[in-house]
């Protein structure tokens, strides 16, 4: 049996109110159970419900839970600064902010957009 991994694979996504954040979490959701990877995820909604920016967080443990023997990956549904794998950001804005932050590691994927104005 090969050791399993030491932490989950982490994504955020920062999405704008209405910007589809949610329907790409459950995309990631259904795809990662489709696989037999154990996933679980949250979303913390800004400051104003339809204003507001949307923080989608999912984690996906990088072994399948068949390979697991009925034990359960420990995971927090808390994005904490330097271990968030990957970001879909809307706006470069929105990314920048991350980066300077520090939620950002240098070694994280990273996905931005561009709103036309």
């Amino acid at each position: 049996m090969s050791p399993l991994p030491e932490r989950p694979i982490t994504i955020l996504i920062a999405a704008l109110g209405g910007e589809g954040g949610g329907v790409l979490a459950d995309w990631i959701i259904t795809a990662a159970t489709a696989r037999d990877y154990p996933v679980q995820s949250t979303s913390i909604p800004g400051v104003a419900q339809r204003t507001g920016a949307t923080t989608y967080y999912v984690e996906i443990f990088p072994a399948k839970s068949a390979d697991l023997g009925g034990r359960l990956p420990v995971m927090t549904l808390t994005p904490a600064p330097s271990y968030v794998d990957g970001m879909v950001a809307s706006t470069y804005e929105g990314a920048g902010v991350r980066v300077i932050t520090g939620s950002l590691p240098p070694r994280s994927a990273l996905f931005a957009g561009k709103i036309s104005t």
